[in-house]
């Protein structure tokens, strides 16, 4: 992953393609300690598909989203929640 920092003493992922996207969704599904399988139907998609997240498969869309943030020169911050 690119640029890990921690900020506010959390740890904070600069991201700027879908494969490091993937590494940001794997690494927080494993620290919960969900399996792919498990997690897939928490959020009701396919476990091919979380596969597919995780290894930053253009074909899902993200990538598409991250070439129109970086050509905005927006930054993309993901932010593990304190509380749901």
């Amino acid at each position: 992953m690119a640029d890990n920092k921690r900020f506010a003493g959390q740890l904070v992922f600069g991201v700027s393609d879908a494969a490091e996207i993937g590494d940001v969704i794997r690494h927080r599904r494993r620290e919960l300690g969900y399996s792919q399988e498990h997690f897939s139907s928490v959020v009701g998609l396919s476990p091919r598909l979380i596969c597919a997240i995780e290894h930053g498969k253009e074909t899902t869309g993200i990538q598409k989203i991250m070439d129109i943030i970086i050509a905005l020169e927006i930054e993309c911050v993901f932010q593990v929640r304190d509380h749901w």
